[in-house]
């Protein structure tokens, strides 16, 4: 059985962009950029190493300045390759302190379905 961090064979290959964007990343000037680090962390998930796209998630999170819109969007992907993982109760706490309070938003309210789903399936 394959690792769950091992790239898929059906994955794209996306070391290109992941090189640029460690590249981009690595400016000390800049500092980290949120966006970049989204950016790797979609890239990671669709080379579905989920565990470095929720460490990618992670630091995009705890980055500043954050649009608070773009801040949802990953929380989002955080929950989602921390689902990607096996880890639903892991996903439900990433859920309750960031997304919990845009519930109300119907993307949100579809993750927290699949969070439940996976919760009642088992962890």
């Amino acid at each position: 059985m394959a690792r769950s961090d091992a790239p898929h064979r059906d994955a794209p290959d996306t070391s290109p962009l992941l090189e640029k964007i460690s590249t981009l990343l690595s400016d000390e000037i800049r500092g980290p950029d949120p966006e970049l680090l989204m950016w790797r962390g979609d890239l990671m998930h669709d080379a579905r190493r989920f565990p470095e796209a929720t460490s990618a998630y992670t630091s995009a999170l705890q980055a500043q300045p954050f649009d608070s819109s773009l801040r949802v969007q990953c929380a989002m992907r955080l929950c989602e390759s921390t689902l990607a993982t096996g880890k639903a109760t892991a996903a439900r706490d990433v859920f309750l302190k960031l997304l919990e309070s845009h519930a109300g938003r119907l993307e949100v309210r579809l993750l927290q379905a699949r969070i439940i789903h996976a919760l009642s399936a088992g962890d």
